[in-house]
């Protein structure tokens, strides 16, 4: 089932013009958890550019301590199950996403 609804969650989103508070990487893991489990983890996050974002995102600390605010602690890459959040780091940014076999969905502004 995990992996069926993140199936579908991402062709869902697949095609979604990117947009802060819309169709990014939070609210894509927003999507995909409320799918998943039917509780909306992220409804206060408001925003609707990438400094609101960023703003949300300082204020807890980082990306890692505000999605384990919610989730809980982090777990080991080795530990996750396809359709759990992970993040994904890349040289200057952090971004949200789901595991996927051996990768991870991940919408970007790059597509």
């Amino acid at each position: 089932m995990r992996a069926a609804t993140l199936l579908r969650v991402a062709a869902d989103w697949q095609d979604r013009p990117f947009s802060y508070g819309v169709a990014d990487c939070c609210q894509f893991a927003r999507h995909l958890v409320r799918e998943m489990t039917g509780h909306d983890y992220g409804a206060e996050w408001q925003y609707s550019s990438e400094k609101e974002a960023q703003t949300i995102i300082e204020t807890h600390g980082g990306l890692e301590p505000l999605i384990s605010s919610y989730l809980g602690p982090a777990v080991a890459p080795s530990a996750l199950r396809v359709g759990d959040l992970c993040l994904v780091t890349a040289p200057n940014f952090e971004m949200m996403g789901a595991r996927s076999g051996s990768g991870a969905y991940v919408p970007s502004s790059g597509g």
